[in-house]
């Protein structure tokens, strides 16, 4: 089975089963491929790896051509698109990034960082245990 992807013109490609491609969205549902084109053909999508994020037309994706379709291995980014926002800093840290804000939600418990500065922290019981000491700071402090 050849990997590799193709380098030729796209007129000069014959698809093949096995054969690694770039190829552009044409339609997409909910977030995923559901066609895409290769060669000037329509090549329907039968599956999508689970790291590839959310597609929309026109997208520039990596697949892999097997008897049922095209399988969606990853997204090009577009010229000068920056990376995804989850990155690990140089101290090994996990960055997450969002210029709106982040929300982590799981039921009824909630906690939201705002753009502005401002971090909620939302649930039925909150529970803040520490080893050392526990320090609060800030220019009110208001309890109940």
């Amino acid at each position: 089975m050849n990997n590799k992807v193709s380098r030729l013109h796209p007129e000069q490609q014959t698809l093949q089963e096995g054969m690694s491609a770039i190829a552009t969205v044409t339609q997409a549902r909910d977030g995923e491929a559901t066609t895409v084109k290769l060669t000037g053909q329509a090549i329907p999508v039968c599956g999508h790896f689970g790291e590839v994020p959310i597609l929309k037309e026109g997208d520039r994706v990596a697949v892999m051509l097997t008897a049922d379709g095209a399988v969606i291995m990853s997204r090009l980014r577009s010229q000068g698109e920056k990376p995804q926002p989850l990155i690990l800093d140089e101290n090994g840290r996990l960055l997450v990034e969002a210029a709106g804000g982040i929300c982590l939600q799981s039921g009824e418990s909630k906690i939201e960082i705002t753009a502005d500065g401002r971090i909620w922290v939302d649930g039925k019981e909150i529970y803040s245990i520490s080893s050392g000491r526990m320090r609060l700071q800030g220019s009110t402090i208001e309890l109940n």
